[in-house]
């Protein structure tokens, strides 16, 4: 009793949100390599780094952006370790202008038509793409879809398990069978992609939770953010405060910088020289008159917040230290579940089975939902002869 009341709950709930996950998933997996595709768009951009030169300011680069655009006003400088890649300069989040960062020259404004299309994809997963006013009722079908998927998983989990184990048993809703079509096959791929998956959706969907009710994400962050280490997946093991790990990045003594030059640049300068394997630098324009400048530092990718830390250099040259493990543990918690839904908190690999169990999640919605129609049409085949021998 209680396996067929479950069973019929799995499936009305499947037919009533199927093609809201199957948005979620597809557009999920087309978002797992957005920032390797950009990356590589970027080499467009790449210039000649032979010879000695020497790259430019970055007032000069801030310069050449906002000469090159009237209506531009820098926010931002994005400084890459490959000596080949071009300077970009913000203006928001989204508008930017490409330099060169050893002429001082504008190379180019982006690509309008890859950045529009991911963010045209990011839109359908996070609110369906509807219009701005309606932004936060597209949020909450999202949110809620996400939690009748997380039941899903769960409860076809429950249906998966034989009522008697044996090899055979086992085997045929655990394992791809060859030589299967239509019924057979679909409920094979659907047991068998299922059971693999169930464990990293769960934690895909559940994470997705305190990004839809930040709510939820205030009860969470507390008791989740004591135990999110400061260096990534192997320090899961270890339950003691992030705050006793030593920060990642590797930090050394940098000195002052030797030439009067402007503050920005002598701020990208002591980031240089303070982070050893710093990959990607980002310095915030502060307002003019301000008395300090905030530069953030990868030594991982993007995503990697474990891996990143912002440095703040005043007037004097003074340094001061913010990394991941210096944050409360709210704020470690929230950054981890952020990451932790893409992939992209453990790097490469992450984001490859993020992106893997997203194109599983598109199979089993697809498979399920014909697996629902074959019962709908074998229903009907038999009300209608069930009529047809009674008139």
């Amino acid at each position: 009793m209680i396996r067929r009341i479950v069973f019929w709950s799995h499936l009305s709930s499947a037919v009533g949100v199927g093609t809201v996950i199957l948005i979620l998933s597809i557009t999920g997996a087309l978002l797992a390599y957005e920032g390797q595709i950009v990356a590589q768009a970027e080499r467009a951009y790449f210039v000649d780094s032979a010879g000695d030169r020497a790259p430019r300011s970055v007032e000069e680069w801030v310069a050449a952006a906002e000469g090159h655009d009237q209506r531009l006003r820098a926010t931002a400088v994005v400084v890459q370790v490959d000596p080949r890649a071009a300077v970009q300069v913000f203006s928001g989040r989204t508008t930017r202008i490409y330099v060169d960062p050893y002429r001082g020259s504008v190379l180019g404004e982006g690509f309008p038509r890859l950045e529009g299309f991911f963010e045209s994809v990011r839109s359908w997963h996070r609110w369906l793409n509807v219009a701005t006013p309606s932004i936060r009722k597209g949020r909450a079908v999202t949110g809620a879809v996400n939690v009748v998927f997380f039941f899903l998983v769960l409860s076809g989990l429950f249906l998966w398990f034989p009522r008697r184990w044996s090899w055979k048993r086992l085997r045929a809703v655990a394992f791809f069978r060859r030589g299967m079509s239509g019924r057979a096959r679909d409920f094979n791929w659907h047991n068998t992609i299922g059971v693999w998956s169930v464990l990293p959706l769960l934690g895909i969907i559940a994470s997705a939770f305190v990004i839809s009710y930040p709510s939820l994400a205030d009860r969470v962050y507390p008791g989740v953010g004591q135990f999110i280490p400061a260096r990534g997946l192997p320090d899961l093991l270890d339950v003691a405060p992030a705050l006793d790990v030593a920060p990642a990045l590797d930090v050394a003594p940098a000195p002052s910088p030797t030439a009067p030059r402007g503050a920005l640049t002598s701020a990208l300068e002591v980031a240089q020289s303070s982070v050893r394997d710093w990959r990607r630098i980002v310095l915030n324009i502060p307002p003019e008159g301000a008395d300090e400048v905030s530069v953030q530092v990868d030594a991982g990718s993007q995503g990697q917040p474990q891996r990143s830390g912002t440095l703040t250099v005043d007037r004097a040259g003074a340094r001061t230290w913010e990394t991941f493990a210096h944050l409360p543990s709210e704020r470690r918690a929230q950054s981890f579940l952020r990451y932790a839904h893409t992939g992209q908190y453990w790097g490469l690999l992450g984001q490859t089975l993020a992106g893997l169990f997203s194109l599983a999640a598109t199979l089993m919605v697809w498979t399920g939902v014909s697996l629902a129609i074959r019962r709908l049409r074998s229903a009907l085949r038999r009300r209608s002869r069930r009529a047809a021998s009674t008139s």
